[in-house]
């Protein structure tokens, strides 16, 4: 299904695939934009993933100035395995703690340091791997 509307934004987008839409056109911008786009849909192709969904993504700013500030040696032991893709609950059977207090843990240290999500923590602590920091 191919949703046609105008002056389509970035939340739109979201709500027409949690729906079930395969791709969004807005009508709005100029023909050839749109015959463009089209054609894109009918071969199977999705516009609206690369305009909409990549494209009005927030730069997320250098991750190589981003340091992370542990506040113990348990942030320490925390960050790796959130790199190694442990779940939360994971962490906390690990540290024995409840599952919340892990959380709380990683909510502070991400606010500490500036990081926006675990995502940006985990590159943080490569990078800070590759670059020789003192990072466990």
């Amino acid at each position: 299904m191919v949703i046609a509307a105008q002056n389509v934004d970035s939340a739109f987008v979201y709500g027409a695939f949690s729906f079930g839409a395969d791709d969004v056109i807005d009508i709005s911008r100029n023909d050839s934009h749109v015959a463009r786009v089209i054609d894109m849909a009918l071969s199977g192709g999705r516009s609206a993933y690369t305009e909409y969904l990549v494209g009005e993504v927030d730069a997320q700013g250098d991750v190589t100035s981003l340091r992370i500030d542990y506040s113990d040696e348990t942030d320490r032991r925390i960050v790796p395995m959130i790199v190694g893709g442990y779940t939360d609950r994971e962490i906390a059977d690990i540290l024995h703690f409840s599952h919340q207090a892990v959380r709380n843990r990683i909510s502070r240290l991400l606010m500490r340091s500036g990081i926006r999500n675990r995502t940006q923590l985990a590159s943080a602590f490569l990078v800070g791997r590759l670059e020789g920091d003192d990072q466990p």
